[in-house]
C-alpha cells in the first residue's frame, strides 16, 4: 500500500495559505483541513474503513467538491466521482458497491425507501449538515486505491477505471514538474471530477499549497 500524501493532517501543516477561492468564501488551508476533518469523522464514526469506495456528487460544484474529496482521502478511502448530469441508470450503476455516498443533493435515483448508503451531506462550502443511513455490510475493499474512475467503454456501460495512489502520485509529481506548480501559483478548476485531469487540479495543486480556484457550475 502507498499511504495517501493528501490528509486533513498534511494540508492543515500548510497553515493560512490560500487553499480554495471561490466568489462566495476563501478558505485557508487550515480551514480546509477542518472541514475535510468532519467529512472523514462522519465517514469513519459510521463504519467506513480504509479502502472504502465512497461515491462524491457535487451539483453546484462550490467548495463542498473539494472538501468531500479530502475527506474522503483523509479517512483513507476511494474516492469514486460521480457526474450529476449523467442519466440516473448511469449513477446507480456507479455507485453500486459503494458503502457511503457524499453529495449537496440527493440523487433522484436514489429517492426510494431502500437507499442502501450511507449518506452525508454538504452546504456549497463544504460544511456538513447532516448524515443518514448506514453503509451497506459489504463491497469492494482496496486501500491501495485513491480513486475509480468510470469510462463509457466501447458498450456505453460505465467502465470502472481503478487508479492507486502510487499511479496518482506519479501523475501529480509529472504534472507538476511540467508547468512548474509552486505555492504561489492559482490554480483554475475546470474539468469534471470524472476526468482524471481534475485531479492533477485538486490533488497537485493542494499537495503544492498553490491556490485552487473554484468555479461552480452555470
Amino acid at each position: 500500500m502507498t499511504a495517501a500524501p493528501v490528509t486533513a493532517a498534511a494540508l492543515r501543516e500548510k497553515g493560512d495559505a490560500i487553499a480554495l477561492e471561490g466568489v462566495a468564501e476563501t478558505l485557508t488551508y487550515r480551514r480546509l483541513a477542518a472541514r475535510a476533518e468532519a467529512v472523514a469523522d462522519a465517514l469513519t464514526s459510521m463504519g467506513i474503513v480504509a479502502g472504502d469506495r465512497v461515491a462524491l456528487l457535487s451539483r453546484v460544484r462550490g467548495h463542498d467538491e473539494a472538501v468531500g474529496l479530502m475527506g474522503v482521502l483523509s479517512a483513507g478511502a476511494v474516492a469514486v466521482p460521480v457526474d450529476p448530469a449523467s442519466p440516473p441508470a448511469r449513477q446507480a450503476k456507479i455507485m453500486a458497491g459503494c458503502r457511503a455516498l457524499i453529495h449537496d443533493g440527493k440523487p433522484a435515483v436514489l429517492d426510494g425507501d431502500d437507499d442502501p448508503l450511507l449518506h452525508i451531506e454538504l452546504d456549497q462550502d463544504g460544511l456538513v449538515l447532516a448524515s443518514a443511513g448506514h453503509p451497506p455490510e459489504d463491497g469492494p475493499r482496496d486501500a491501495r486505491l485513491a480513486c475509480v474512475l468510470h469510462t463509457s467503454g466501447s458498450t456505453g456501460a460505465p467502465k470502472p477505471v481503478p487508479i492507486t495512489w502510487e499511479g496518482l502520485t506519479a501523475f501529480c509529481q509529472w504534472m507538476t514538474d511540467l508547468v512548474d506548480l509552486r505555492p504561489s501559483d492559482r490554480v483554475l478548476r475546470v474539468a469534471e471530477l470524472t476526468f482524471d485531469l481534475a485531479w492533477f487540479d485538486h490533488v497537485a495543486t493542494l499537495l503544492a499549497g498553490a491556490t485552487l480556484l473554484t468555479m461552480t457550475r452555470r
